[in-house]
């Protein structure tokens, strides 16, 4: 299965970075080049940007989130999980609540050997998960109106799920194949490795299809984006 071509997509928004896929494989070697996991995840923005991927597996983990979330690893008991979230970083208000909600938590099940993030490829589309944007606040609004283009519920479809910045990459408890879009990389933990105002936006596969498939009556080429961008442009220093 080949990755649809997402070059009129980009370009009509202006992105600059690449787009970041989240793959299950059972073998890393197409993904060359690789680099190993250190630390936390997305210190690896700057090797994605120049073309590197990074795999995990269960014995190359890189951060403990990323092993519990991604991998299966537990480093640390429940009761360890929760001290650490809510007494030594302040992320819930009490530990009933921060075990609740990890109880309410299903980490990613790795189907295969490996995880591999990195920028996305035109092949192994069948091995893709969710499809990362990495956007500024106007390049967001524009993805959520694709992703919201087909929608004709009252109830929106992105989401905006709390929690680590790995975990937020990974597909929804309905798979890859679910229709879904959630805001990311609003995990303060990872932030300082992004710029100032760059904000995620990850999608599965069918909402990545559909927004590649934006034609010419669509917004991306109407007057609100137009006049956006050209206020942006007065205003730049």
């Amino acid at each position: 299965m080949t990755t649809p071509d997402h070059n009129r997509l980009t370009a009509a928004l202006g992105l600059d970075f690449p787009l970041i896929g989240f793959y299950d494989v059972p073998d890393t070697t197409p993904f060359a080049p690789l680099v190993k996991p250190r630390g936390c995840l997305f210190e690896h923005a700057r090797d994605w940007r120049l073309g590197y991927s990074v795999a995990l597996s269960a014995k190359h983990i890189g951060c403990r989130g990323a092993g519990y979330w991604l991998c299966g690893v537990q480093t640390r008991t429940t009761e360890q999980l929760v001290t650490f979230l809510r007494e030594e970083e302040g992320l819930k208000d009490s530990e009933d609540t921060t075990r609740t909600w990890l109880e309410e938590q299903t980490p990613y099940t790795l189907e295969n050997n490996y995880i591999v993030v990195g920028p996305l490829r035109s092949d192994s589309y069948e091995h893709l998960r969710t499809i990362t944007f990495l956007v500024s606040p106007d390049q967001l609004a524009m993805l959520i109106t694709g992703a919201e283009y087909r929608n004709a519920g009252t109830s929106v479809l992105t989401r905006a799920p709390f929690g680590s910045g790995c975990m937020q990459l990974a597909p929804p408890l309905e798979g890859a194949d679910a229709v879904a879009a959630w805001i990311s990389l609003t995990d303060v933990a990872m932030r300082r490795y992004v710029a100032d105002g760059i904000l995620g936006f990850t999608v599965t596969r069918p909402v990545f299809e559909q927004l590649v498939s934006l034609g010419d009556d669509s917004f991306l080429d109407k007057r609100f984006w137009t006049e956006l961008r050209e206020a942006r442009m007065q205003h730049q220093p």
